[in-house]
Protein backbone atom coordinates (compact mmCIF):
# COMPACT_ATOMS: atom_id res chain seq x y z
CA UNK A 1 0.00 0.00 0.00
CA UNK A 2 1.48 3.65 -0.76
CA UNK A 3 2.53 4.89 2.73
CA UNK A 4 1.38 8.59 2.53
CA UNK A 5 0.13 10.57 5.44
CA UNK A 6 -1.76 12.97 2.82
CA UNK A 7 -3.79 13.14 0.48
CA UNK A 8 -2.97 16.40 -2.57
CA UNK A 9 -5.94 17.14 -4.85
CA UNK A 10 -6.01 20.37 -7.14
CA UNK A 11 -3.14 21.88 -5.08
CA UNK A 12 -4.65 21.29 -1.78
CA UNK A 13 -2.53 19.34 0.87
CA UNK A 14 -5.00 17.32 2.85
CA UNK A 15 -3.29 15.63 6.52
CA UNK A 16 -3.78 12.54 8.70
CA UNK A 17 -4.11 14.76 11.75
CA UNK A 18 -7.73 13.57 13.22
CA UNK A 19 -6.35 11.62 15.83
CA UNK A 20 -2.79 9.88 17.09
CA UNK A 21 -3.97 6.69 16.73
CA UNK A 22 -5.13 7.51 13.06
CA UNK A 23 -1.59 9.27 12.15
CA UNK A 24 0.38 6.58 13.59
CA UNK A 25 -1.72 4.33 11.28
CA UNK A 26 -1.35 6.27 8.31
CA UNK A 27 2.37 7.03 9.29
CA UNK A 28 2.96 2.98 9.05
CA UNK A 29 1.16 2.51 5.92
CA UNK A 30 -1.73 0.76 6.83
CA UNK A 31 -4.32 3.47 6.09
CA UNK A 32 -3.79 6.07 3.27
CA UNK A 33 -5.97 9.54 2.86
CA UNK A 34 -8.13 9.07 0.58
CA UNK A 35 -11.34 11.03 -1.33
CA UNK A 36 -14.43 10.63 -3.87
CA UNK A 37 -16.06 14.04 -5.14
CA UNK A 38 -17.51 16.24 -8.12
CA UNK A 39 -17.81 18.97 -8.96
CA UNK A 40 -15.29 21.50 -7.54
CA UNK A 41 -14.26 18.90 -4.76
CA UNK A 42 -10.96 16.83 -4.36
CA UNK A 43 -11.08 12.99 -5.31
CA UNK A 44 -11.50 10.74 -7.55
CA UNK A 45 -14.66 11.28 -9.61
CA UNK A 46 -18.28 9.98 -7.65
CA UNK A 47 -20.31 8.93 -10.73
CA UNK A 48 -22.56 10.87 -11.82
CA UNK A 49 -25.94 9.36 -11.82
CA UNK A 50 -25.38 8.28 -8.14
CA UNK A 51 -26.02 9.36 -4.23
CA UNK A 52 -26.49 13.08 -6.59
CA UNK A 53 -27.16 14.85 -2.99
CA UNK A 54 -23.39 13.82 -2.15
CA UNK A 55 -21.01 16.48 -2.99
CA UNK A 56 -17.09 14.40 -1.43
CA UNK A 57 -17.13 10.93 0.57
CA UNK A 58 -13.39 11.14 2.06
CA UNK A 59 -12.20 8.10 3.65
CA UNK A 60 -9.02 6.37 5.37
CA UNK A 61 -8.69 3.83 2.55
CA UNK A 62 -7.42 0.58 3.91
CA UNK A 63 -6.89 -2.54 2.13
CA UNK A 64 -10.59 -2.76 1.69
CA UNK A 65 -12.26 0.87 2.31
CA UNK A 66 -12.72 1.42 -1.48
CA UNK A 67 -13.92 -2.03 -2.66
CA UNK A 68 -16.81 -1.46 0.39
CA UNK A 69 -17.52 1.91 -0.97
CA UNK A 70 -17.50 0.29 -4.72
CA UNK A 71 -19.84 -2.63 -3.83
CA UNK A 72 -22.55 0.10 -2.03
CA UNK A 73 -22.33 1.61 -4.82
CA UNK A 74 -23.49 -1.50 -7.17
CA UNK A 75 -26.29 -2.23 -4.37
CA UNK A 76 -27.60 1.48 -4.79
CA UNK A 77 -27.63 1.02 -8.79
CA UNK A 78 -29.35 -2.61 -8.31
CA UNK A 79 -31.65 -0.77 -5.93
CA UNK A 80 -32.38 1.55 -8.12
CA UNK A 81 -32.84 -0.90 -11.33
CA UNK A 82 -35.48 -2.90 -9.63
CA UNK A 83 -37.44 0.14 -8.53
CA UNK A 84 -37.54 1.18 -12.08
CA UNK A 85 -38.44 -1.56 -13.41
CA UNK A 86 -40.95 -2.91 -11.22
CA UNK A 87 -40.42 -6.51 -11.75
CA UNK A 88 -43.41 -8.93 -11.02
CA UNK A 89 -42.34 -11.73 -8.60
CA UNK A 90 -42.86 -15.39 -9.20
CA UNK A 91 -44.11 -16.52 -5.65
CA UNK A 92 -43.23 -20.61 -6.74
CA UNK A 93 -39.45 -19.28 -6.98
CA UNK A 94 -39.17 -19.07 -3.21
CA UNK A 95 -41.98 -21.81 -1.99
CA UNK A 96 -41.05 -24.15 0.16
CA UNK A 97 -42.15 -26.76 -1.66
CA UNK A 98 -39.62 -25.68 -4.59
CA UNK A 99 -37.05 -25.96 -1.92
CA UNK A 100 -37.56 -29.42 -1.16
CA UNK A 101 -38.04 -30.08 -5.13
CA UNK A 102 -34.74 -28.77 -5.48
CA UNK A 103 -33.19 -30.51 -2.30
CA UNK A 104 -34.29 -33.93 -3.91
CA UNK A 105 -33.43 -33.55 -7.30
CA UNK A 106 -29.77 -32.68 -5.94
CA UNK A 107 -29.70 -35.39 -3.34
CA UNK A 108 -28.26 -37.90 -6.02
CA UNK A 109 -24.66 -35.62 -5.93
CA UNK A 110 -24.94 -35.77 -2.21
CA UNK A 111 -26.27 -38.73 -0.76
CA UNK A 112 -22.63 -40.15 0.47
CA UNK A 113 -23.49 -37.14 3.18
CA UNK A 114 -24.82 -38.62 7.06
CA UNK A 115 -28.20 -37.25 6.07
CA UNK A 116 -31.27 -38.37 8.84
CA UNK A 117 -34.70 -36.95 8.30
CA UNK A 118 -33.58 -33.90 10.74
CA UNK A 119 -30.78 -32.94 8.95
CA UNK A 120 -33.04 -32.98 5.41
CA UNK A 121 -35.43 -31.23 6.89
CA UNK A 122 -33.22 -28.82 8.60
CA UNK A 123 -31.28 -28.30 5.07
CA UNK A 124 -34.46 -26.96 3.82
CA UNK A 125 -35.12 -24.85 6.33
CA UNK A 126 -38.68 -26.63 7.65
CA UNK A 127 -39.61 -28.78 9.90
CA UNK A 128 -39.32 -32.37 10.20
CA UNK A 129 -43.62 -32.85 9.45
CA UNK A 130 -43.40 -30.40 6.80
CA UNK A 131 -40.56 -31.47 5.20
CA UNK A 132 -41.95 -34.48 5.24
CA UNK A 133 -45.15 -33.57 3.50
CA UNK A 134 -43.73 -31.79 1.07
CA UNK A 135 -41.37 -34.96 -0.15
CA UNK A 136 -44.34 -37.25 -0.11
CA UNK A 137 -45.95 -34.95 -2.48
CA UNK A 138 -43.48 -34.42 -4.89
CA UNK A 139 -41.76 -38.31 -4.90
CA UNK A 140 -44.08 -40.32 -3.30
CA UNK A 141 -41.77 -41.66 -0.49
CA UNK A 142 -41.30 -40.90 2.53
CA UNK A 143 -37.58 -38.98 3.26
CA UNK A 144 -35.65 -42.17 4.42
CA UNK A 145 -37.50 -44.15 1.55
CA UNK A 146 -36.15 -41.87 -0.90
CA UNK A 147 -32.83 -41.55 0.62
CA UNK A 148 -33.00 -44.62 0.31
CA UNK A 149 -33.90 -44.84 -3.21
CA UNK A 150 -31.39 -42.45 -4.32
CA UNK A 151 -28.86 -44.38 -3.07
CA UNK A 152 -29.40 -47.54 -4.35
CA UNK A 153 -29.80 -46.09 -7.61
CA UNK A 154 -26.21 -44.49 -7.26
CA UNK A 155 -25.02 -47.68 -6.29
CA UNK A 156 -26.65 -49.47 -8.86
CA UNK A 157 -24.26 -47.13 -11.45
CA UNK A 158 -21.29 -47.40 -9.39
CA UNK A 159 -21.44 -51.23 -9.92
CA UNK A 160 -22.46 -51.15 -13.37
CA UNK A 161 -19.40 -47.95 -15.02
CA UNK A 162 -16.85 -48.41 -12.03
CA UNK A 163 -15.66 -51.60 -11.80
CA UNK A 164 -12.31 -50.73 -9.80
CA UNK A 165 -14.15 -49.90 -6.93
CA UNK A 166 -14.84 -52.30 -3.92
CA UNK A 167 -18.05 -52.96 -3.02
CA UNK A 168 -16.46 -51.48 0.46
CA UNK A 169 -16.04 -48.40 -1.50
CA UNK A 170 -19.54 -48.34 -3.07
CA UNK A 171 -21.45 -48.56 0.05
CA UNK A 172 -19.29 -45.42 1.61
CA UNK A 173 -19.53 -43.41 -1.40
CA UNK A 174 -23.19 -44.12 -1.32
CA UNK A 175 -23.34 -43.15 2.22
CA UNK A 176 -23.97 -46.26 4.21
CA UNK A 177 -21.63 -46.93 7.23
CA UNK A 178 -20.74 -50.74 6.74
CA UNK A 179 -20.74 -52.28 3.72
CA UNK A 180 -22.73 -55.73 5.50
CA UNK A 181 -25.63 -53.16 5.89
CA UNK A 182 -25.36 -51.89 2.54
CA UNK A 183 -25.17 -55.18 1.08
CA UNK A 184 -28.31 -56.21 3.09
CA UNK A 185 -30.06 -53.10 2.00
CA UNK A 186 -29.70 -53.88 -1.65
CA UNK A 187 -30.46 -57.28 -1.29
CA UNK A 188 -33.59 -56.46 -0.38
CA UNK A 189 -34.02 -54.21 -3.29
CA UNK A 190 -32.79 -56.01 -5.98
CA UNK A 191 -33.05 -59.24 -5.16
CA UNK A 192 -29.42 -60.27 -5.26
CA UNK A 193 -26.38 -58.70 -3.54
CA UNK A 194 -24.02 -56.38 -4.98
CA UNK A 195 -21.50 -58.80 -6.16
CA UNK A 196 -24.16 -60.67 -7.83
CA UNK A 197 -25.57 -57.32 -9.86
CA UNK A 198 -22.51 -56.49 -10.84
CA UNK A 199 -21.01 -60.39 -12.55
CA UNK A 200 -24.69 -59.66 -14.13
CA UNK A 201 -24.43 -56.17 -15.54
Amino acid sequence: MNKRTTFRCNRELFHADTCQPLKVAAKQGDVCLAALGRGSYPGERLPRRDMKEVCMVGYWDTNNAKLKILINELILLLAEMLVSRNPLLDQSLSSSERTVRLFLENLSHRCDEPWTLDSMAAHCGLGRTHFSSYCKKLSNAAPVEYLTRTRMEAATRFLTHHPELSITEIAFRCGFQSSQYFSNVFRKQHGHSPSEYRSRH
